[in-house]
């Protein structure tokens, strides 16, 4: 987590998050989700008994950019 910080990258291909949706006021980056995470959520889910077939979930990383209004 690191709000209006900068995401760690694998890869220099980052595409601009755009203006939001809603009052078109511009994004920021706020966290990022990466893949060790992946072993976290499934085990919860198995523990909570969810059905949640995380072994098809394959990224390397997902990078949350909120409204800076």
């Amino acid at each position: 987590y690191s709000c209006g910080g900068k995401p760690l990258l694998a890869s220099d291909q980052l595409q601009e998050p755009g203006c939001c949706s809603l009052c078109g006021g511009s994004r920021h980056y706020e966290m990022q989700l990466m893949p060790p995470l992946l072993y976290f959520l499934k085990e919860g889910s198995e523990a909570s008994g969810a059905v949640c077939p995380t072994e098809y979930w394959n990224w390397m990383t997902v990078i949350v950019y909120t409204c800076s209004k």
